[in-house]
């Protein structure tokens, strides 16, 4: 008696996790437009379901958004070329998340702003909250660092690092660490990206 009732718990403890609802996560068009006007635009005016995308810094660098007639999320894509999404995360029409491929650094520049070289990360913030964001050198503690609110991309934010006093050639070899958790899939997860930057001087 004592097996059998062990296998019917076990089973209905199956049953359970595998019927238990996953959250609902997602945005909406209207969320997508009433937070982000100024950034996306249709891709199809003349079709009131059309997939929107990014402004950004040429229309193809960015964010893509795809939705269901009940304009709940269909797929959201972060592109960085023309047929290459670093990103990608689906979603079904009640807006829970069925699939994600890809880490929320979707972008890294660097520039030379007089004597210093500034290093900037764009972070995904859509269903994604940020635990820890640390910057670290050879011989030096890690940087807390923060982000703050960038135009160039919606459902994106910016962390900006300046190496200050550039006076002669060098060499940056780094770590960005980040700490975050995928609302959607509940789970918590830690993401290492390294930096190597030439500073030959100046010319």
């Amino acid at each position: 008696m004592g097996k059998l009732t062990t296998i019917v718990t076990t089973i209905a403890c199956i049953i359970y996790c595998a019927c238990k609802p996953k959250p609902i996560c997602s945005v909406t068009k209207d969320d997508l437009l009433q937070h982000n006007k100024d950034l996306v635009f249709a891709v199809d005016t003349t079709n009131p379901n059309s997939d929107y995308r990014d402004v950004g810094i040429d229309s193809i660098v960015g964010s893509y958004y795809s939705f269901y007639k009940n304009g709940q999320l269909k797929e959201y894509d972060f592109f960085v070329g023309k047929d290459t999404a670093i990103y990608k995360a689906k979603y079904d029409s009640l807006g829970r998340l069925i699939s994600q491929r890809g880490e929320p650094l979707v972008r890294k520049t660097a520039e030379l702003l007089g004597d210093s070289l500034a290093i900037k990360f764009f972070l995904l913030t859509l269903n994604i909250n940020y635990k820890s964001i640390v910057i670290s050198f050879p011989d030096s503690m890690n940087v807390p660092l923060k982000m703050s609110v960038d135009s160039s991309f919606s459902n994106v934010q910016a962390i900006t690092y300046l190496i200050r006093g550039l006076t002669e050639p060098i060499i940056v070899n780094g770590t960005f660490i980040i700490e975050y958790e995928n609302i959607c899939a509940k789970e918590s997860r830690k993401f290492i990206d390294s930096i190597r930057l030439e500073y030959k001087g100046s010319q």
